[in-house]
């Protein structure tokens, strides 16, 4: 399945209001470039989560998504949270 890359969701945040605008995120489809809210899609399913490492001293929350585009294809995305 083909990866999209990775998106910080730090811009969703509204920190007036503690609320999470999953519009903001915006994905492209590697295949046809569409560029779409896709964790608004109800295609969209959360594959798994986990921390990585970044750089050599700390680690960051993400999430991998799986969605599928009006084009048909199927892939992946990931969504990070910056410490």
């Amino acid at each position: 399945m083909r990866h999209a890359g990775s998106y910080s969701d730090e811009d969703c945040y509204n920190d007036d209001t503690d609320g999470f605008d999953r519009r903001k995120i915006k994905v492209d489809c590697p295949n046809c470039k569409r560029v779409f809210a896709a964790l608004c899609s109800p295609r969209t399913d959360l594959v798994g989560s986990d921390w990585r490492w970044v750089g050599c001293d700390h680690k960051e929350p993400y999430a991998r998504w799986s969605t599928l585009c009006r084009c048909g294809t199927q892939f992946t995305f990931d969504t990070y949270t910056p410490q």
